[in-house]
């Protein structure tokens, strides 16, 4: 993710380039994305509909309008873009995809039609892995469950062998940083963060309502909803790489850079958020692999609010091996996903006693069954007047860019409590995996095997 400035100064180069070239629809694919990346969906809905206009058929441009659409919760006319494309071209695998995922696979031949698709020899791996997803969709809606389950199985193993992470190494770095940080390191390096409670952050398991969070969040007045934010990765690897050589903990080696150092990546942060919302008195940031820097946060910002959601690890396993991420770092085996929750809850264990008053932790089934009584929780939590906007967070028209984008347009329901459960008995086998992942990453021995 490049900086608002950057993306500012390429949008005006495009901008100007699109004046001498006018026809160029990669120029203007180019300046579509800027714009995407700006959340300036009022330009770029104008753009797609003046390109779109002038190319009917440019399917390209037909899939960028159905997702913005997406995200901005205009569902049926995803549809309608995704109905032009397989007018124009029957083929198009993306727009198949999408219609199944969608909940609209019966419009597009059903099973018989993927099967058909997946039997041929002329798709790629990521297309093929795509239907596999799509395929499972459509095996679930039978109720033909094993045959679903495995080929969930498969597309996953498809996508993690394609580039997904070593969970074995996550696993080693995790057990590491835990032996680095503790109680007594924390006191030791505290008081010289950033005071202001402006951020909140909310972090999770893929797939546990991180989002539904942010939006019930994102209904108050006061609260401004930044997304995923890819900042603390790069800002706190460059602070490793400039801390002395170490022998002892990483966070006193950062620490002894300057008087300053914790204080300035605050700033650094706010200013950053600045160019997003410049006036709520509280600014989420939703990204659900911070639980693994939550020690680092509570250093650079020790008033922030964070907002841990927690969901059944059965259940967030289920979800996470049928959704297609399309983040890399977001690709592992049925059985990794299973090790990946459990070395979230050993960091969340050891994290939660250092955290304190910070942290306030909810369960994904308790928010869903009694909405009032945890959105108070939330306001509370945040300091902040009850508003009760907050009770319904589906009518919310901010664009969400998640995967949960469907769920969240929709009121608050159980529906997905015991979803689950049509997978249990395969579940069930990989239990174990969590416990003994869990069990690893907690034990002593540093980053050993």
């Amino acid at each position: 993710m490049h900086s608002t400035n950057a993306l500012r100064i390429s949008r005006q180069r495009l901008e100007q380039a699109r004046v001498t070239r006018p026809d160029d629809v990669q120029l203007l694919t180019q300046l579509l994305v800027v714009l995407e990346e700006l959340d300036d969906y009022a330009q770029l809905q104008q753009l797609l509909a003046q390109a779109i206009g002038r190319w009917p058929r440019d399917c390209s441009l037909l899939m960028f309008r159905a997702r913005i659409d997406t995200y901005l919760g205009n569902f049926l006319e995803a549809k309608a873009a995704y109905q032009d494309i397989l007018k124009y071209e029957p083929g198009h695998i993306g727009a198949f995809c999408s219609m199944v995922m969608q909940g609209h696979g019966d419009d597009v031949g059903g099973l018989s039609r993927v099967e058909m698709r997946l039997a041929a020899g002329d798709i790629t791996t990521t297309e093929r892995n795509n239907l596999g997803y799509a395929h499972a969709r459509l095996l679930e809606q039978a109720e033909r469950f094993d045959e679903a389950f495995a080929t969930l199985r498969q597309a996953n193993t498809t996508r993690a062998a394609a580039g997904g992470m070593n969970i074995a190494a996550k696993q080693r770095g995790s057990r590491a940083v835990l032996g680095d940080i503790n109680a007594a390191t924390l006191e030791r390096c505290s008081g010289r963060g950033n005071a202001s409670q402006r951020p909140v952050f909310i972090v999770g398991m893929p797939r546990s309502g991180t989002t539904l969070i942010e939006q019930i969040l994102a209904a108050h007045p006061d609260v401004h909803a930044a997304g995923e934010r890819l900042f603390w990765g790069g800002v706190l690897g460059g602070l490793v790489q400039s801390a002395p050589h170490r022998t002892g903990s990483m966070i006193e080696a950062i620490d002894s850079l300057h008087t300053h150092v914790w204080e300035n990546a605050g700033n650094d942060y706010l200013n950053s958020m600045k160019d997003i919302d410049r006036d709520s008195l509280r600014i989420t940031d939703k990204l659900p692999a911070n639980f693994a820097l939550l020690p680092l946060i509570r250093l650079i910002f020790p008033r922030a609010r964070i907002i841990h959601i927690r969901r059944d690890p059965l259940a967030t396993i289920a979800s996470c091996i049928r959704t297609p991420f399309s983040d890399p770092a977001l690709a592992f085996t049925v059985e990794d996903w299973a090790r990946f929750y459990g070395m979230y809850q050993a960091l969340m264990e050891r994290w939660r006693p250092l955290l304190g008053e910070q942290l306030l932790e909810l369960d994904y089934e308790d928010l869903v069954s009694d909405l009032p009584t945890q959105a108070h929780r939330l306001i509370h939590f945040l300091g902040l007047d009850w508003n009760d906007a907050c009770l319904h967070p589906h009518l919310n028209p901010r664009a969400v860019r998640t995967a949960s984008v469907q769920q969240v347009r929709r009121e608050v329901h159980t529906g997905a409590v015991s979803a689950w459960r049509c997978y249990e008995e395969q579940l069930e086998a990989i239990r174990p995996y969590v416990e003994e992942s869990r069990d690893w990453v907690l034990s002593p021995g540093g980053g050993d095997e």
